[in-house]
């Protein structure tokens, strides 16, 4: 927010900084009974983000840790929701382009702990 740091315009971390406002948007309007794993979701996709964004100032070594820790956090984040699905708390229509946006990070992710 504060610096204008070239990471931040790379597609990889725009599109999970889309995740993790999704991620929060849909899990607000969850009942306070789901609130553990409402904080996971958060916890991870926040991670998750986090990760790439730090990757990006890493040493080659350095960023294939990190990637892969982010990519664990995406599977952790996509888990989550697919016990909410399950369960009936949310809703397929609900979830817009969130799947896309899994999906996305998490192939890029893979290419990334592959090159490096």
């Amino acid at each position: 927010m504060f610096l204008q740091a070239p990471h931040k315009k790379l597609q990889l971390v725009t599109t999970s900084k889309k995740l993790v406002e999704q991620c929060y948007e849909i899990t607000k309007a969850l009942s306070e009974e789901r609130n553990d794993i409402v904080q996971h979701i958060r916890k991870s996709v926040l991670a998750m983000y986090l990760c790439i964004c730090e990757a990006s100032y890493q040493s080659k070594k350095q960023k294939r840790k990190t990637y892969k820790k982010a990519l664990t956090q995406l599977m952790v984040a996509d888990a989550a929701f697919e016990i909410l699905i399950e369960s009936g708390a949310v809703k397929q229509d609900q979830l817009a382009n969130l799947p896309a946006l899994f999906l996305y990070i998490y192939e890029q992710l893979n290419q990334l702990i592959e090159v490096a």
